[in-house]
């Protein structure tokens, strides 16, 4: 991978030779080559992995890029990639080598999650380009650290989702936590279908605004907005409907959790994204619903984890969301004990 760094750096150098070919002709390759040559200096890089909980996180796959003199590649300019494991106390460390800078484009390991923003620092230079250019300075005794974050241990969790254009004409969905999401008019022919909530929206024409509204149907469940760490749903709190008046040109980007109770499963929870655009006649909604069937509030989807344990449970692959994965829940609910599951007691 080329480095934004590198593209800049190698273009002006294009453009200066480019420019200034009559003097340079048939030695500028050479020229570049040298100078990108001389900018390599020794390089080491000290990093540490922690959680969200600052403890460190061990055999995360640290992947590193780093820029350095290659005489087969164009110009120059060559890239290689290595792979560092964290050691038991979250650190690892790059040696023995020369570059210009470093790029860190990746953190994995199974169970965590490298939740990077556009303030998260990874690239590293080590160059001097002018005087006002500070090179980076490693510091074994005080790593750079990066954050990962840390996700509970997955539960039979459903997801189910839907995607719609709303207009001007009023909209609404009831919501099954297990089934997902349906309109009023199919459920006339589905007598079964048992609603938790609705989600409806509604034009205000007299301000040209849109209302958005969560509401409980059973009356024993309710709604609160994400204040805490995400998936894992608070224990109170609850209310049973939120409203929302929308303006046009508006964009939010909410997380839901949802408790109810539901007969047999008991205490239900699930967790409800929304995106919604709003424009001048119309709103653009996104809804996405995980429910943990076994009453637990963890709410980390892992859709491997979840179709692994329903084919175990069902001696042959069961596809996800597939009929036999719908009818397979409440017999597993059913006999849950009989399962081994890594599900925590959250």
């Amino acid at each position: 991978m080329k480095f934004k760094t590198q593209k800049r750096f190698l273009f002006v150098l294009v453009a200066f030779f480019i420019t200034n070919q009559n003097a340079f002709a048939g030695k500028k390759d050479e020229l570049i080559k040298e100078m990108i040559k001389g900018s390599d200096v020794s390089i080491e890089f000290y990093g540490k992995v922690l959680d969200q909980y600052g403890q460190p996180v061990v055999g995360a796959n640290v992947i590193i890029h780093y820029s350095h003199y290659n005489s087969a590649a164009f110009y120059g300019l060559g890239a290689t990639e290595v792979t560092l494991i964290s050691d038991l106390n979250g650190k690892f460390e790059l040696k023995e080598i020369t570059g210009s800078d470093i790029y860190i484009p990746k953190i994995n390991l199974r169970g965590y999650e490298w939740r990077h923003n556009s303030d998260t620092v990874r690239i590293f230079e080590y160059t001097k380009k002018n005087d006002r250019f500070q090179p980076f300075q490693p510091d074994i005794n005080n790593p750079v650290v990066f954050q990962l974050y840390k996700k509970p241990a997955p539960g039979f969790v459903v997801a189910q989702g839907e995607s719609v254009l709303k207009s001007a004409k009023d909209r609404e969905y009831l919501v099954n936590l297990i089934e997902g999401f349906n309109t009023p008019y199919v459920v006339k022919g589905n007598r079964k279908w048992l609603t938790d909530f609705s989600l409806t929206v509604k034009k205000d024409e007299k301000k040209e605004n849109f209302i958005f509204e969560l509401k409980s149907q059973s009356g024993n469940g309710g709604f609160v907005i994400n204040t805490g760490e995400l998936r894992i749903a608070p224990e109170e709190g609850y209310q049973p409907s939120i409203t929302r008046i929308l303006k046009p040109k508006d964009e939010i980007d909410d997380n839901y959790y949802c408790k109810f109770s539901k007969g047999a499963f008991g205490t239900v929870y699930a967790f409800l994204k929304l995106k919604l655009s709003v424009g001048t006649t119309e709103m653009s909604l996104r809804a996405y619903l995980h429910t943990n069937i076994e009453g637990k509030r963890n709410l980390e989807y892992d859709r491997d984890f979840t179709v692994e344990e329903m084919s175990k449970f069902a001696g042959h692959t069961v596809e996800y969301n597939s009929d036999e994965y719908r009818q397979l829940i409440p017999e597993i609910l059913m006999k849950s004990k009989t399962i081994s599951t890594t599900t925590t007691s959250i």
